[in-house]
């Protein structure tokens, strides 16, 4: 009796749907498409579809790449409220090159790095299609300059905070009337010595620096380099 030979299946493997949407991507050929679909995958995490989002991530990756090569890539980052002596401090920690793909770049993770930055109060970052990343910062408004012990000089903010970010010597040339305080502790107790001289005009404006004596008080320096020693 012969033998009947067993049929061989083929299986054919179903294209991933990354391959898919690349494929439906180039058809189309269209920056609009390209952003529809870059649209719809980066809503997926705000809109709490995580599970969504971890299967898709190869695909928002691709995606990205794709508006990139429409167009859609990091060629201006634009930097708005921050001094002269701090710009090259912000611009280093929002670590973004031009040429990158702008959807690549988290908006929330580059206004968290610059937010870390002790001279900044408040940052918004934001998308400006279809080339711009705009970084919006609100500055922590500068009290004095302190003079450390070391001899190295920092801007004292408000709260007494030392913001070491920013460059000092710039600061005094945007705002001659920053004050130099001396001394252990000066920073702590600046917001008090500037209160207690907005009381007495007369001796705020002559008031070029202020040196704390022990931790405790402070002696006036004024412009004619005479010193008031308060108690």
């Amino acid at each position: 009796m012969p033998r009947v030979k067993p049929r061989k299946t083929t299986v054919q493997d179903r294209p991933s749907p990354r391959t898919l949407l690349l494929r439906r991507l180039r058809r189309a050929g269209r920056p609009t498409a390209v952003l529809g679909v870059v649209a719809i995958l980066l809503i997926a995490v705000p809109l709490g579809l995580r599970g969504v989002a971890a299967v898709f991530r190869p695909v928002r990756a691709a995606a990205a790449g794709l508006a990139a090569d429409a167009g859609f890539r990091v060629a201006h980052i634009e930097l708005q409220g921050v001094a002269p002596g701090s710009r090259a401090v912000v611009e280093r920690v929002i670590d973004v090159e031009r040429g990158q793909p702008i959807f690549a770049v988290s908006p929330a993770v580059v206004a968290a790095r610059v937010g870390a930055l002790g001279l900044v109060r408040t940052a918004v970052v934001e998308r400006v299609l279809p080339d711009t990343l705009r970084v919006e910062v609100t500055e922590r408004r500068a009290l004095a300059i302190w003079q450390r012990p070391d001899g190295r000089f920092a801007l004292v903010g408000p709260g007494g905070a030392v913001l070491e970010d920013r460059d000092a010597g710039a600061a005094r040339v945007h705002d001659p009337s920053l004050r130099l305080l001396v001394g252990t502790g000066a920073p702590k107790h600046a917001q008090d010595l500037l209160n207690l001289l907005a009381r007495f005009p007369a001796i705020d404006s002559r008031v070029v620096a202020a040196e704390r004596i022990d931790r405790l008080r402070w002696n006036l320096i004024l412009r004619d380099k005479t010193i008031v020693e308060l108690p």
